[in-house]
């Protein structure tokens, strides 16, 4: 998805939803995200997603988009999905930043924002439970 996304600013859906699928038949089988946390993020994901996918008439993001964060919510969880999409979030500003500084694109240039989940996804999958815990340690001062 990561590559697909860069090269040709799509998701195929033939990735997309073998993945909802198997990430929600997984998560089941190895009992490691809750169903109730399964549909927490999913609830999440679609107001977040689907919510910019209606303001903006599908110009800021793509179903695409939309189907991967329900993919990431079904294998991460609510609080790892939070993190996730910050972290995709933050990555994606730093790096559209970049280039707009370097005038390597302009404000209406598309940026496929795929590759941003993906790296988001990958850093809640390996860091999250201690950034998760210590931001919690933050709140109980």
């Amino acid at each position: 998805m990561f590559f697909h996304d860069l090269k040709y600013q799509e998701i195929p859906d033939l990735i997309l939803f073998p993945l909802i699928g198997i990430a929600f038949i997984g998560g089941l089988i190895t009992n490691t995200v809750s169903l109730s946390s399964m549909v927490i993020a999913s609830i999440i994901s679609a107001i977040i997603f689907g919510g910019q996918i209606l303001i903006s008439k599908g110009k800021w993001l793509g179903e695409g988009d939309l189907y991967l964060a329900l993919g990431m919510a079904l294998i991460l969880g609510w609080q790892k999905l939070l993190l996730a999409i910050t972290v995709g979030y933050l990555i994606g500003a730093i790096i559209c930043v970049a280039v707009l500084i370097k005038k390597e694109a302009k404000l209406k240039t598309k940026i496929p924002f795929a590759p941003f989940l993906v790296l988001g996804t990958f850093f809640a999958i390996f860091f999250g439970d201690q950034v998760i815990g210590w931001y919690l340690s933050l709140l109980t001062i």
